[in-house]
């Protein structure tokens, strides 16, 4: 009895056709095995597909033995406790120079520094460093160190008249003293000397005034440097403790700028020399701070200012105490 469904097909009939159709997949199957050919797979409908044509489920097919198809290995992920690569570390010096700088550049009408490190070498300045001004009474440290070289070289003490001529010179900045020594040593030939001996590379003599030589704050630094006492040195450690006392006790009145920054530490002495002249003809002041300080003089800082009168002395004696506090702050 075949009997009749619903839809009006034989059950006998579909019976066939399921078997016919499952014969017909497995053999397409061996077909596109034999080409070489891989089904894609798409997931679940793959498990349809197999039970529609009888093959085994996913989870009871055959092992694939190809192998598998290359595949880039992940980065690995960075170590969150891993250290920082080393940063360089700061240049406090080249820093220092940036600070003061920005003080020499924003001056009216003219400002400059040069300092020098002498326990490594290191020279640190602005772009006006080789650029001339007039020396004023800076000079006056070394006409007082070639008056002691000179005496020492001849074998001699200083008479009781060059040494109170030199100290007022020094501590009180007294100019017809300075007039007197500086003939004393040859006028101009004295200048020369300080060139040769410092080696200078930017100053040049002014014709008979020691005050007008020509000088460049990175010259100035070199001038400080020459003085520091030593064997082989212009100064043996004997005449420079007499320059050095000298310098480290001027005058309060003139021991402006750099020592008032107190860069060697609080109450501590620098040995320092200013010079500074009002040019009404010129209608400016011409200001240079110059001093040395620290283990074996070991800082050299030479400023130098010019601007017009109406800011008076305070105002020059100001940037090289700024300068100062800009780079030992």
């Amino acid at each position: 009895m075949t009997g009749r469904t619903a839809g009006g097909v034989r059950r006998g009939r579909g019976g066939r056709v399921r078997r016919a159709l499952a014969a017909a997949v497995v053999l397409a199957g061996v077909a596109a095995v034999a080409g070489g050919a891989v089904p894609e797979q798409t997931g679940a409908g793959d498990g349809a597909a197999a039970a529609v044509a009888g093959a085994d489920p996913p989870d009871r097919r055959r092992e694939d033995t190809s192998p598998p198809a290359p595949t880039a290995s992940p980065a690995p992920p960075g170590d969150p406790l891993a250290a920082p690569a080393p940063s360089r570390p700061a240049d406090a010096l080249a820093e220092a120079a940036a600070r003061a700088r920005r003080i020499t550049d924003r001056t009216t009408e003219w400002a400059s520094f040069t300092l020098v490190d002498r326990a490594t070498g290191r020279t640190v300045g602005d772009s006006r460093a080789a650029q001339r001004t007039n020396v004023e009474s800076v000079v006056k440290a070394w006409l007082a160190a070639d008056l002691l070289a000179t005496a020492e070289r001849a074998g001699r003490q200083l008479t009781a008249y060059e040494r109170g001529r030199m100290a007022t010179m020094l501590r009180d900045s007294d100019d017809d003293d300075a007039e007197v020594i500086w003939r004393q040593l040859g006028g101009d030939s004295s200048i020369r000397r300080m060139i040769s001996t410092c080696r200078m590379t930017d100053t040049t003599v002014y014709p008979e005034m020691w005050s007008l030589t020509q000088i460049s704050p990175r010259d100035m630094a070199r001038l400080g440097s020459c003085l520091v006492p030593g064997p082989g040195r212009l100064l043996s450690a004997r005449t420079g403790r007499e320059l050095l006392g000298l310098m480290r006790t001027v005058s309060r009145s003139d021991a402006f700028g750099i020592p008032e920054a107190q860069p060697a530490g609080a109450g501590v002495p620098v040995a320092v020399k200013n010079g500074w002249t009002e040019h009404g003809g010129a209608g400016r002041w011409n200001v240079n701070c110059l001093a040395m300080w620290g283990e074996d003089l070991r800082w050299v800082l030479a400023v130098a200012v010019r601007y017009p009168i109406p800011r008076r002395l305070a105002y020059g004696a100001g940037v090289c105490r700024r300068v100062t506090d800009a780079l030992f702050p």
